[in-house]
């Protein structure tokens, strides 16, 4: 047995004996019939949520209400629970989004499944639960969450019902971070059809104005080539995501969407950095003196996403140049650290540190990068001096 699922049943039993009913509840489940691995397992118990924080030391209430859980920390595991004191368990599994989620497990190991899951999960159909609108007006994102799960869940359709009615949904007082959060579990799985499902029911503009562009051609059929050839070779979300955002949003437009969505910064700095490189905009070779700077990872991005892209002869040149430099300055150690310091670079210019220092530095790192150096550190500073005579001389003839 899954050690988080065993766990999950020694919480649930331990709660029964203290007089609250608990059981297992979700996703959970619905993996463990398809047999995919767990990665948590969320709880449904008739105690109250403040009888769990005092019960449990460090024991965190998340969000508020209706929609309050408790964090509870148990023999190494963290768990959710959600409380339906006050309701029956059928009622609560009533509440739920789509019918594969409203199923239960007891501590002895018995289904609860009066909405009919088992069924629904063995056909492999997504669909609401009871009524489609009584679960989009009780929450609207329920809509993008039906589209996320059949981009996901791979082998699952739609029901045609759910879908209309998804379709149709009210998304105005779902904030910008909530709608963000389903797109970024949508990168798990086929994000292609994730954007497709948005776009044929034309809630693509309606859930991310940030991205109304993509909903029509040329773009959407670029953009969803694109992710048809990142997504299998990769599961790096930034790189995904940056392959769906590169086309429909300018640089300024790509910084305020990733705050409003409210990304994990890692991730939002990743993404950005990638959006903002004018070198995936066709602006100049692939790789320039900025990416001497970055890091490995951010490199094998840049050249994935122009891979991904290199539909034309020129595009593929463009591709196998900026492989080919990758190479030789791997090679002349030229990655990260700098051939000369600051200082070394000042004397050389005969300048004290300030914005031409700066710009000399970028410039010598676009000669490295463009293989117009060996590599040699008193070669770059003679370069670094001809660089400052050739500037004053533009200088003086202006």
């Amino acid at each position: 047995m899954d050690l988080l699922l065993k766990q999950a049943l020694h919480l649930a039993s331990h709660l029964q004996k203290e007089g609250w009913p608990t059981v297992i509840v979700g996703g959970a489940l619905r993996d463990l019939l398809l047999g995919r691995p767990l990665r948590d397992v969320d709880l449904a118990t008739e105690a109250p949520l403040t009888a769990l924080a005092d019960h449990f030391d460090g024991t965190v209430l998340v969000g508020k209400p209706p929609r309050q859980s408790a964090l509870v920390f148990w023999q190494g595991g963290r768990f959710e629970i959600v409380s339906h004191a006050g309701r029956s368990l059928d009622e609560e599994l009533r509440r739920r989004d789509l019918t594969v989620n409203a199923l239960a497990l007891t501590p002895s190991l018995a289904f609860v499944d009066p909405w009919g899951a088992v069924v629904d999960i063995a056909a492999r159909r997504l669909r609401f639960n009871g009524t489609a609108s009584a679960r989009l007006i009780e929450d609207p994102l329920r809509a993008l969450r039906l589209f996320r799960f059949a981009a996901t869940l791979e082998g699952f359709s739609l029901d045609e019902t759910s879908r209309e009615a998804a379709d149709g949904a009210d998304l105005t007082d779902v904030t910008a971070d909530r709608r963000g959060g389903e797109l970024l579990k949508a990168a798990e799985g086929n994000l292609s059809l994730f954007l497709s499902l948005l776009a044929q029911g034309g809630l693509l503009a309606r859930a991310y104005p940030e991205l109304a562009s993509l909903a029509e051609d040329p773009l959407l059929t670029r953009t969803k080539r694109r992710l048809s050839r990142i997504c299998p070779m990769t599961s790096d979300c930034a790189l995904r995501l940056t392959a769906l955002l590169l086309d429909g949003l300018s640089r300024e437009e790509g910084a305020e969407a990733l705050k409003r969505w409210q990304w994990p910064h890692a991730l939002s700095r990743t993404v950005r950095r990638l959006l903002d490189d004018p070198s995936l905009r066709g602006e100049g070779p692939l790789l320039r003196g900025r990416h001497l700077r970055w890091n490995a990872e951010d490199r094998q991005r840049l050249l994935l996403l122009a891979a991904a892209d290199s539909d034309d002869e020129q595009s593929r040149r463009r591709w196998i140049e900026g492989i080919l430099r990758t190479l030789t300055a791997e090679e002349k150690g030229l990655f990260q650290s700098r051939l000369v310091t600051g200082r070394e670079a000042a004397s050389a210019l005969g300048r004290p540190p300030g914005p031409v220092l700066g710009e000399a530095l970028r410039e010598l790192d676009d000669a490295l990068a463009r293989d117009e150096l060996t590599g040699d550190r008193e070669e770059a500073l003679g370069w670094l001096a001809s660089w400052a005579r050739k500037r004053e001389e533009r200088g003086a003839g202006s």
